[in-house]
């Protein structure tokens, strides 16, 4: 029988260690197994929108900064708004900078296409969000066909903008 420094057993240590684990789980990110189409099709605020600046945390104390990548935003086009969003500039936007929460980071002046929640004036998005980077596709990514998604969704012709 292996014994601790203390004299306890490895037993009895492991068991104790199984127990706070099963009582602790690690949270890890799930995103749902959909499709890009099926991911258009169910979005409520899908926006084409530019990266304009990263906004880098006041201070280490900001628990907003230190849990979310901020950033300002200009959104280019909006597809489609359940929150009555349009085509502006200087948005705040905010992302998840862990992985648990489903991290997502931007990158300043790079085009995307993506599902977001707005909030209080803030955007909002994760890596379960739809995305797709719409400025300097490599050639092996196919174009986004908009119309084509439109077509074939079940949704309110209202709903779409563009």
């Amino acid at each position: 029988m292996m014994y601790l420094r203390d004299g306890t057993t490895a037993a009895v240590f492991v068991s104790c260690l199984l127990l706070f684990i099963a009582d602790n789980p690690v949270k890890t990110c799930t995103c749902p197994e959909v499709t890009e189409h099926e991911q258009f099709c169910s979005a409520e605020n899908l926006v084409q929108l530019t990266v304009l600046e990263e906004i880098e945390p006041e201070s280490e104390d900001d628990s907003v900064s230190s849990e979310f990548y901020q950033y300002k935003v200009q959104i280019d086009k909006v597809f489609k708004s359940s929150k009555g969003l349009t085509v502006q500039a200087g948005i705040d936007f905010q992302t998840p900078r862990e992985a648990k929460l489903c991290f997502l980071h931007l990158y300043t002046g790079r085009q995307y296409l993506l599902e977001v929640d707005y909030y209080n004036d803030v955007l909002s998005a994760n890596a379960c969000s739809w995305i797709r980077r719409t400025d300097h596709a490599p050639a092996s990514v196919p174009k986004l066909s908009v119309d084509e998604y439109r077509k074939t969704c079940d949704v309110k012709t209202e709903t779409m903008i563009e």
